[in-house]
């Protein structure tokens, strides 16, 4: 797993669809039968989000796993800005004659 400063805060999932296909995303996940809590990363792509709808979470028809919480990926650019943000540099001062 890549080092936190790299993603944003964790996000509580609810269960009702995934938010972010085609986004590079850290997740953790239970697992129905056990119930055990695993952690995965990777980009999110449309055939495989069966685990962010809790729809039939443990039936016969549904996942065997259900997300429970995710960040997404900051991108390099994004780290760049956000650094620029929190500590501006002085601009140097003009005198006008």
């Amino acid at each position: 797993m890549r080092e936190i400063e790299e993603y944003g805060p964790w996000i509580e999932h609810d269960g009702k669809g995934c938010p972010v296909i085609g986004m590079y995303v850290q997740d953790e996940w239970e697992t129905f039968m056990t119930g055990e809590i695993r952690q995965s990363e990777g980009v999110v792509h449309k055939i495989h989000i069966e685990g962010w709808d809790w729809t039939y979470f443990g039936s016969a028809r549904g996942t065997t796993g259900r997300v429970l919480r995710y960040r997404i990926r900051q991108t390099l650019a994004f780290q760049c800005l956000l650094r620029i943000v929190q500590t501006p540099a002085p601009l140097p001062v003009e005198e006008r004659a």
